[in-house]
């Protein structure tokens, strides 16, 4: 009931920013502290993400409540974004997306909100406009991406493209997903591609994408089963590693504005019936998170979530971030996809690492050291020979070279 009241929230938060006639977010002028973020006119990266990310929200709840109102909004969840949807999708239409272009990433969002919950954000199509989105999924699926996590974005459609029988480069995205893979480095840490990186981009990038396809792509799951599953394994034994006893994730790398979307591999996990620990424990570290960032302030008194780590802070940014961006949270109400009898919401909750133990353990695969100390209720991390070969100053220094990070 938390989990659905605070993503109704949520929800309820960002809906009145959409446009009635486009169907389009716009998030100009909230908040000083994003004053930074320099607002451009028209369908921008803001807009997408704005759009696509909180549509993973949405399906989620919806998927999670059973139902498509949220207390706080008079209409129905999914009507802007079918309304986005159709007209977005419509070459003709003046409110088109446009092409997916080169190094789109754009409408991966939707093939997961499709997915989740199609009674609500697929069924209501009808034919010709399910033949459009499903076009316009394809290009995304056929369109280059950069060399790196990038790439699942691309793979995103191929689910959605495969169940309702939507022509697509199967082979050439399927070489992809090939490549992703082999990019494995031990115990269930992915090479972030040119980035050399490891990060949380493991966590919600290449352990979520890996169990998003095994649940819902069954070729893929044939042919990449044993290897998602192991590798599955071998990160779950870290996991738990990563937490404080307050909640809070030991903050390391980019991107952290995405917040609790760092907890999405164990619901995706069971979801996919991948589940590697005990469900008391999984729920213990995923509640406690969710509940360190929204009882710390995530949500701006606007209703939306900014960039920052506990409320809107720009400062915790990058240059690639913008208000739309830290809606990648939503990925983290995985849970949701588990039905109210699941062992994750019915065990008990299981004290983890940092609530009473002293321990250290060595990820070799990501070169990195992870200690829990019980006395402080602390996750402590040492990026001890962890590689990092972007040289853009705002990737380094703070975020990646020093000597450790704490919860």
């Amino acid at each position: 009931a938390h989990w659905i009241e605070i993503a109704g929230k949520m929800v309820a938060g960002v809906l009145p920013y959409f446009d009635p006639q486009t169907g389009i977010p716009d998030f100009r002028g909230q908040d000083a502290e994003s004053g930074h973020f320099k607002y451009t006119p028209g369908f921008t990266e803001e807009s997408r993400n704005a759009f696509g990310r909180s549509m993973i929200l949405a399906a989620l709840y919806c998927a999670g409540s059973g139902d498509n109102t949220v207390p706080g909004w008079s209409g129905k969840v999914n009507e802007p974004y079918l309304k986005g949807l159709i007209r977005g999708t419509d070459p003709s239409d003046p409110c088109y997306f446009g092409p997916t272009g080169a190094f789109g990433a754009f409408g991966e969002e939707i093939s997961q909100a499709v997915m989740y919950c199609p009674r609500y954000f697929w069924d209501p199509l009808t034919e010709e406009q399910k033949q459009r989105v499903a076009a316009w999924l394809a290009a995304l699926a056929g369109g280059v991406g950069f060399k790196c996590n990038c790439w699942y974005f691309n793979s995103a459609p191929a689910p959605v493209l495969l169940k309702y029988g939507y022509p697509f480069n199967y082979e050439r995205i399927t070489e992809q997903m090939d490549r992703l893979l082999s990019w494995h480095s031990g115990d269930g840490f992915f090479v972030d591609g040119g980035n050399r990186s490891y990060d949380y981009y493991n966590f919600w990038g290449f352990q979520m994408f890996n169990l998003f396809h095994y649940k819902y792509t069954e070729p893929w799951k044939m042919r990449f089963g044993r290897r998602i599953r192991e590798t599955t394994g071998l990160f779950m034994r870290s996991f738990p590693m990563y937490f404080g006893s307050d909640g809070a994730p030991v903050a390391f790398g980019r991107s952290l504005s995405y917040r609790w979307a760092a907890v999405c591999p164990v619901g995706y996990a069971e979801a996919a019936g991948l589940g590697a620990l005990d469900p008391g424990l999984e729920r213990r570290i995923a509640s406690g998170c969710l509940k360190y960032f929204w009882e710390g302030g995530a949500m701006s008194e606007n209703g939306l979530l900014q960039p920052g780590w506990l409320g809107p802070n720009a400062l915790a940014s990058e240059p690639y971030g913008h208000r739309g961006a830290p809606y990648w949270a939503s990925v983290g109400f995985s849970p949701l996809l588990l039905p109210a009898g699941h062992l994750f919401w019915t065990s008990r909750e299981k004290a983890m690492p940092a609530d009473n133990e002293d321990r250290v353990r060595v990820v070799a695969g990501a070169q990195l050291v992870l200690r829990s100390n019980s006395r402080r209720g602390e996750a402590r991390l040492y990026p001890a020979g962890s590689p990092r070969h972007n040289q853009v100053t705002w990737e380094t220094t703070t975020k990646y070279y020093q000597h450790s990070y704490s919860s």
